[in-house]
């Protein structure tokens, strides 16, 4: 795993995941909800012909938050499989060790890792990949239940 980590903003927490899962950051468009979705998804939108779907983060990370989106991420795991998740603003790009990450005994989440204190900030350190599989996991399902 690589040592970068990609930084934003959610509400005013500080979050971070591993610059290897990010494709791309885009500017936010309002996405497109569709019948039968979790209270986690936003929407779809097109990008560049490729249907994707698009969650709110402040849903996912439980944020009290008001500002307005103004970034959605792309995110991509090894097979390829892409989302995007809303976000508040980028921060920046910041180098740190997995041994770094202070993770919790009752953590009982596995979209994150821990935290790491570095750069004179808290971060909550993510794992997108988890994030993946839930996602495809509730869609497997939803596509189950409708058969």
């Amino acid at each position: 795993m690589n040592n970068k980590w990609f930084s934003f903003f959610i509400g005013n927490e500080r979050y971070c995941a591993n610059i290897s899962d990010i494709k791309e950051v885009l500017p936010y468009r309002e996405a497109n909800p569709f019948p039968g979705s979790d209270e986690n998804t936003e929407g779809i939108l097109s990008i560049r012909g490729e249907i994707l779907t698009i969650l709110n983060g402040d849903q996912i990370f439980s944020c009290e938050n008001i500002t307005p989106k103004n970034n959605i991420i792309i995110i991509e795991d090894e097979s390829e499989n892409r989302l995007g998740i809303t976000i508040d603003n980028i921060d920046e790009i910041i180098e740190f060790e997995l041994k770094q990450i202070e993770s919790s005994d009752n953590q009982s989440n596995d979209l994150v890792l821990g935290t790491v204190n570095t750069h004179g900030h808290l971060f909550v350190v993510l794992n997108f990949k988890a994030l993946i599989a839930i996602q495809q996991g509730l869609n497997s399902k939803v596509s189950t239940d409708e058969n």
